[in-house]
């Protein structure tokens, strides 16, 4: 129990958990954006980047503001980007895209529609929440990558987003975990 007097009343914990992705929702550590022209010519865009790094600017932003409050809180944030876009899963064999030209034949791909998935992201410093209640040390690169600097952003193609909430019911993490 805490101390008298404390701020929180409750024994509150922050932990990132690591597990297996579960087969509805892949979890995915790099991504691509890619529009398509009228022409059937293929291009980049920033725009994913830009949605990452507003949803983690307000995320963190809402959790120092919440761990500042003199107020219990018990609560479970889950960052989502919600897009019109098409979403897939692109399969390839990294031997077999010449060093030389960076280009995948069409052939040597698999793609299949998704209708939601999570991207390991990796924002700046400034955007890790600094929380008394973290168990994990700052001791080393790997840790602060993998530990203080990933996020999970959860990205949902907009006509989905009843069946990922359904999922997300499903599959959240209960208060006993």
């Amino acid at each position: 129990m805490p101390e008298e007097g404390s701020k929180f009343k409750t024994q509150a914990t922050h932990i990132l958990k690591q597990q297996a992705s579960d087969f509805l929702c892949r979890i995915f550590n790099s991504y691509l954006e890619v529009a398509i022209d009228r022409n059937n010519r293929a291009g980049h865009t920033e725009t994913v980047e830009t949605a990452f790094l507003q949803v983690m600017k307000g995320h963190t932003g809402m959790m120092a503001k919440l761990l500042s409050f003199n107020e219990d809180w018990l609560l479970c944030s889950i960052p989502i980007v919600v897009t019109t876009a098409e979403l897939f899963r692109v399969r390839f064999h990294a031997g077999n895209v010449p060093l030389k030209t960076g280009k995948i034949e069409a052939g040597d791909v698999t793609v299949d529609p998704i209708d939601f998935c999570a991207v390991n992201y990796h924002p700046n410093d400034e955007l890790s929440v600094k929380s008394q209640f973290t168990s994990m040390q700052r001791e080393s690169v790997r840790s602060d990558l993998m530990y203080w600097q990933r996020r999970t952003i959860f990205v949902v193609q907009g006509e989905k987003v009843r069946g990922f909430l359904g999922w997300l019911n499903e599959f959240r993490p209960s208060h006993n975990s």
